[in-house]
């Protein structure tokens, strides 16, 4: 299955990961991904213009938890795929088929309801990822728990 009017990007912050998705891409089955293909750029920091333009980021941060790409695009209104559950759209390491079909499971979800996905994505990071959100929920009690309160 292909996603008709999908456009990609890619756009990376090292040398290294531009060639890893580009072979990712080009070497996808019947050259599926590489026909959507609208620019490659290598950035230096400032995502947030693709980010603001973007329906989907795929993020191939291994960690399972938000990286702050991963944040700042959902703070853009953008859904995430990746690896970790501080997103619905979850795949599995390393398997690019599960990545592809996570992708197109996103695209679907979203593609005839994109304001409320794109207020969805935002609101999440709010509520999860604001500076007052980790400080109640992570640190203070980090804190009690290493004073013993």
């Amino acid at each position: 299955k292909t996603i008709p009017d999908a456009r990609l990007t890619v756009v990376g912050l090292d040398i290294q990961s531009i060639l890893t998705w580009r072979n990712l891409i080009l070497r996808s089955p019947r050259g599926h991904l590489a026909e959507n293909i609208e620019n490659i750029q290598l950035l230096t920091s400032d995502n947030a213009a693709y980010m603001r333009g973007a329906d989907i980021l795929v993020n191939g941060n291994m960690t399972g938890i938000p990286s702050r790409v991963e944040l700042e695009a959902m703070a853009c209104g953008c859904q995430v795929v990746g690896y970790g559950d501080f997103t619905p759209w979850t795949c599995k390491p390393f398997n690019t088929k599960d990545m592809g079909s996570t992708i197109i499971k996103c695209w679907d979800a979203i593609k005839d309801k994109r304001k409320e996905s794109r207020l969805a994505a935002r609101e999440w990071v709010v509520q999860n990822a604001s500076m007052e959100a980790m400080v109640k929920d992570k640190y203070i009690p980090l804190y009690h728990k290493t004073l013993g309160i």
